[in-house]
């Protein structure tokens, strides 16, 4: 596993991993950019928290040790179908655009524009001053300023 963070880098390095495999036994040329190519996640410090309420954990089903002691249970037991759904709603989803649209409203030079492919948005640097506002606005980490030559 390339990155080992979530469930979902461990699928992508699993399709990775195929591919490699697919193209190994079919004796094709390896794209070696392609198969390692990772997205880079937002950490916390990225994410504009202000957007977010505070949900605690769900507390884990951990038997006690007497019980343990004398039975096969499971010592932390899964969680239920609520309570999956619960945590999955608490998932910040971290540097991934949601189309929220905090950077088209913020961005006060109107350079921000749906993208017309489909999702998610695209900036027109013949407006763009660079100011950074949308990407502090972003409240998923999701944009990033990168100097340009």
């Amino acid at each position: 596993i390339d990155i080992p963070r979530t469930v979902t880098h461990a699928i992508g390095s699993g399709r990775r991993a195929a591919a490699a495999i697919d193209g190994f036994l079919k004796e094709m040329e390896r794209d070696k950019d392609g198969l390692n190519q990772t997205s880079e996640l937002a950490d916390y410090n990225s994410l504009n928290s202000f957007y977010y309420d505070h949900r605690s954990r769900t507390k884990a089903h951990i038997v006690t040790a007497d019980k343990r002691i004398s039975s096969f249970k499971e010592v932390v037991s899964s969680a239920s179908e609520e309570e999956a759904v619960y945590e999955a709603g608490r998932c910040f989803n971290c540097g991934s655009c949601t189309e929220c649209g905090n950077c088209y409203i913020f961005c006060p030079d109107f350079s921000i524009k749906k993208n017309p492919d489909g999702y998610g948005y695209i900036v027109d640097l013949d407006y763009c001053k660079g100011c950074g506002i949308c990407v502090q606005e972003c409240p998923r980490g999701a944009m990033k300023m990168e100097f340009m030559e």
